[in-house]
């Protein structure tokens, strides 16, 4: 996270939570018993993966929904994330 937000000292003693990209946060669950977590937000809006309702000015930290089912995932606002089906190679499926 600090080669992202390098200017934010927060982000400096982040060791639980990591970026994908610039603008896809992941807080893994590391306990087994946990059911929340504490989520670090740099600057920016951000939305909930799982409910896309749910969004959160960054720059603070939140209690985030966290048991082992639910891997808490926050998106920048702005951003794309494209979802689909894994493709094994990049040819044509060619039906008979």
């Amino acid at each position: 996270m600090m080669m992202h937000y390098a200017d934010d000292p927060n982000t400096l003693k982040l060791h639980d939570q990591f970026m994908i990209g610039e603008d896809v946060l992941v807080a893994p669950v590391t306990q087994s018993a946990a059911k929340h977590r504490i989520v670090y937000l740099p600057k920016g809006t951000w939305y909930n993966y799982w409910n896309d309702k749910e969004s959160h000015q960054g720059g603070q930290y939140i209690m985030a929904a966290a048991d082992l089912d639910t891997l808490p995932i926050f998106i920048k606002e702005n951003s794309a994330v494209l979802e689909g089906d894994v493709k094994q190679n990049a040819d044509a499926e060619k039906t008979i």
